[in-house]
């Protein structure tokens, strides 16, 4: 029989068995996915999250792909092996050799959205460039043990010595490649019943405002972004879950205002918004006048604009802000995001480049499918994609810090006992991580009593307040809500929240919205273990 112990997402594992750990679906817990606390990157930098592939694990900050379908990690590079190990120092590589639990399925090409950069991922032929799949165990942290891992899952590796950041896909559904199909990350998630349904909310955050990115598996955080500014948007097609919107128009606001707008009399062209690419896509005309009013200089070999130290200081000096106006039908309303200098004020690192340059993130688009709001878009707005719903939510984004509302996106198809309760409240709690919980027969007893006493003596708070989320409402949003939460070193210490002990049936991962399973190898998906730690004697969990 196993149990699970709830004290602000925390969880018990016994000896020898296995549970998920973030999983309390019945009363819909977003999955809360904690940064590393990293800025990594040579073209940023960018907030990471942590992931681990293999077993033994190794260890990876990464990105999310928010319309990809795969992990894909850097592999060994032959221009690493020949330059100095300082310019490839933090370009952390997967070793597949020394993983007991790779499967290699052969070579296939690289999928979506890295597809667009033709210098980078197409060969000199013209062919699009081909990476070494194979299926993997994955973790959200870099702990066997302690962390929640998704089995058997497709990883790319990726020798490209650009590609320095791994990524990992929140697409939904299943991909196939060499004759082998398996369900997305995300996708195995919901079939497991760790997250409430197939969605997420994600912003990339900003170094210089020392503002961390956030992702939140199966919900949102009302307190990372402007509601006032939400513009709606939905998916082409259940089958085409790219995220696309039109811009009308572009203003640079500062000493040398210019405007670029869509052309009079014909539609405004559609972007593709993606979190792999960082830079913003722009057609050439559009270029053209921001590469004149900030005095950018083209650089034909990197295909990127660099930034000379005396532009780069006058920039910082006065500061101006660019002010997109987007919206998701043509037809429609238009709503302007805002992004200051600071989201620009980007550098490039060796082995892109000898030395630190400064450069801004502007694209050259050669074709209208290159149209791309990449990463450093996502800096200061914050996308919430459901996919049960076919929809998506573009919000102006506000800086973390303080209190987090959050709020789950429950699945249709997945009612819970007590949805009659549902009003669209929000649950307030403080920001933190997991506390551990230890292992082992007298530690176990000891920790359950202590987070029982706690439990009975402080509860959690709750701060409840009328919903006026412009989001997709559902009928079985809750008022008693906890957030699960994925470990991290970053992170401070939790309130205490409710206590819940829960027997965990003995059944095979479900069928979802009549799809077929997949199962390959005699093999069905599963989640792998996660467990946590628990030292006696360490700090009290707080009583308010």
């Amino acid at each position: 029989m196993l149990f699970r112990i709830y004290a602000h997402s925390l969880s018990v594992l016994l000896v020898g068995t296995r549970l998920v750990s973030s999983a309390q679906t019945s009363t819909g817990v977003p999955l809360v996915v904690p940064p590393s606390g990293q800025w990594d990157g040579i073209d940023g930098p960018w907030s990471t999250f942590n992931l681990g592939v293999g077993k033994p694990i190794q260890s990876f900050r990464c990105v999310p792909g928010i319309s990809d379908p795969v992990v894909m990690l850097p592999l060994e590079s032959q221009e690493c092996k020949s330059t100095s190990t300082n310019q490839c120092r933090d370009r952390t590589t997967f070793f597949s050799s020394r993983s007991s639990t790779w499967n290699e399925t052969g070579f296939a090409e690289i999928p979506f959205s890295v597809s667009l950069e033709p210098g980078f991922h197409e060969h000199t032929n013209g062919n699009p460039e081909t990476a070494v799949w194979g299926s993997e165990n994955v973790y959200f942290g870099h702990n066997e043990l302690r962390d929640l891992g998704v089995a058997r899952q497709f990883v790319l590796e990726v020798p490209n010595i650009d590609f320095f950041v791994g990524v990992f896909g929140l697409a939904v559904g299943s991909v196939s490649a060499t004759g082998v199909q398996r369900r997305t990350l995300l996708e195995e998630l919901y079939s497991a019943s760790a997250i409430p349904s197939r969605s997420f909310s994600y912003t990339a955050g900003s170094a210089k405002k020392n503002t961390t990115g956030s992702l939140i598996l199966g919900g949102y955080d009302t307190s990372r972004f402007n509601e006032s500014t939400t513009l709606f948007g939905a998916l082409p097609s259940p089958q085409n879950t790219s995220l696309y919107v039109h811009i009308q128009s572009i203003f640079l606001s500062g000493s040398k205002p210019v405007s670029w707008s869509s052309p009079i009399g014909s539609q405004p062209p559609s972007f593709r918004i993606d979190s792999v690419l960082p830079q913003i896509w722009l057609p050439l005309d559009a270029c053209r006048i921001f590469e004149a009013a900030l005095n950018l200089t083209w650089d034909d070999k990197l295909q990127l604009y660099l930034i000379n130290d005396t532009t780069h200081a006058n920039l910082v000096q006065e500061d101006p802000a660019i002010s997109f106006s987007i919206t998701n039908d043509p037809r429609g309303l238009f709503k302007n995001f805002t992004l200051p200098y600071s989201s620009f004020n980007l550098q490039l690192f060796p082995p892109l480049t000898t030395t630190k340059t400064y450069y801004f993130p502007l694209k050259r688009a050669i074709k209208h499918e290159q149209y791309l709001l990449g990463r450093a878009f996502l800096q200061e707005t914050y996308i919430t994609v459901d996919y049960e719903r076919s929809t998506f939510n573009l919000s102006q984004a506000y800086s973390n810090g303080g209190s987090a509302y959050m709020v789950p996106i429950l699945s249709p198809s997945k009612k819970t006992a007590d949805n009659a309760t549902s009003s669209g409240k929000r649950i307030k709690l403080s920001t933190g991580a997991s506390v551990g919980i230890g292992v082992g027969v007298g530690v176990l007893v000891l920790c359950t009593i202590g987070v029982l006493i706690a439990g009975h003596r402080t509860g959690f708070r709750l701060g409840q307040r009328k919903s006026q989320s412009h989001f997709p409402k559902t009928t079985d949003e809750h008022d008693h809500v906890q957030k699960s939460e994925l470990h991290g070193e970053s992170v401070p210490k939790p309130e205490a929240m409710g206590v819940e002990m829960v027997e965990m049936p003995d059944r095979d991962v479900s069928e979802i919205m009549g799809t077929e399973r997949v199962e390959l190898e005699g093999e069905r998906s599963e989640l792998e273990a996660v467990e946590a730690r628990c030292e006696l004697g360490g700090e009290e969990l707080p009583t308010s």
